[in-house]
């Protein structure tokens, strides 16, 4: 008896314990912003940036000293970009605290970098279409290469054993391949390695016709191995365009 009111006893310890723990918790616990905000002392229109690091003022404020000022648009202007500035619509200039009209020659001026900005983005939106269809295209035929190079595996009858000479499987693995290269260079917006694992599959022969009999034969190895070469080109496309992107990125 006294035994099991021991036993009673120190389970009612280990609630309380328990639900002391829970409680100090929950009321510690204050949302990592408010903490910080209460830190940092965040002024009135402001936020944590990205990072929880600092605070910066929300848009349509501006920064002064340590509080955030709501800035006061004058006639003919809009927010910036970043929205803690303002800048003068078109054909409108800034002058101090204000925005006045440009001149005729101004606006002239204005529209001809207008133009030219607009140009120069297209341009390089351009060149960078035309690099990622190089880049495709490189990766694409180094994996026809390598898939085609293993098109040349040895085959097997499955009963007996026994090399199996075919007239055909070459030819059908490599035509496989070249459905994969096909896939792989199709202009949509997917992975060209995958694609090009998925069409290669996909067309690779289930049977072959022997060189002894010319009969067609489903019992070799022929579909595995025509697999395994869509296997090999799609890891070598993924290896070129690992190696494409490296050098990209050590010539910026």
């Amino acid at each position: 008896m006294e035994y099991s009111r021991q036993i009673l006893f120190l389970l009612f310890c280990l609630i309380v314990l328990g639900f002391s723990i829970l409680v100090k918790g929950m009321l510690s616990s204050v949302p990592y912003k408010e903490a910080q905000s209460r830190r940092m002392d965040i002024p009135p229109h402001a936020s944590l940036d990205t990072m929880g690091q600092w605070w910066r003022c929300d848009r349509g404020y501006f920064k002064n000293a340590n509080t955030c000022q709501q800035i006061q648009l004058p006639v003919h202007a809009r927010l910036d970009s970043s929205g803690n500035n303002w800048e003068c619509l078109d054909a409108f200039k800034r002058q101090a605290e204000a925005c006045i009209p440009m001149s005729l020659e101004e606006k002239l001026k204005q529209e001809k970098d207008l133009k030219e900005k607009i140009l120069q983005a297209e341009e390089w939106e351009q060149e960078r279409a035309r690099s990622v269809v190089v880049v495709r295209t490189s990766i694409c035929v180094a994996a026809y290469n390598k898939c085609t190079s293993t098109c040349y595996s040895t085959l097997y009858d499955r009963y007996s054993g026994r090399v199996a000479k075919s007239i055909d499987f070459i030819n059908s693995c490599s035509g496989a391949c070249a459905d994969g290269q096909n896939g792989c260079e199709e202009p949509v917006d997917n992975d060209p390695c995958n694609a090009f694992a998925i069409a290669c599959r996909n067309n690779c022969p289930a049977v072959i016709h022997l060189k002894e009999s010319g009969q067609v034969s489903s019992g070799t190895n022929a579909e595995e191995n025509c697999k395994k070469a869509c296997s090999d080109g799609e890891t070598r496309c993924y290896y070129q365009r690992t190696q494409l992107n490296k050098d990209a990125s050590e010539t910026r």
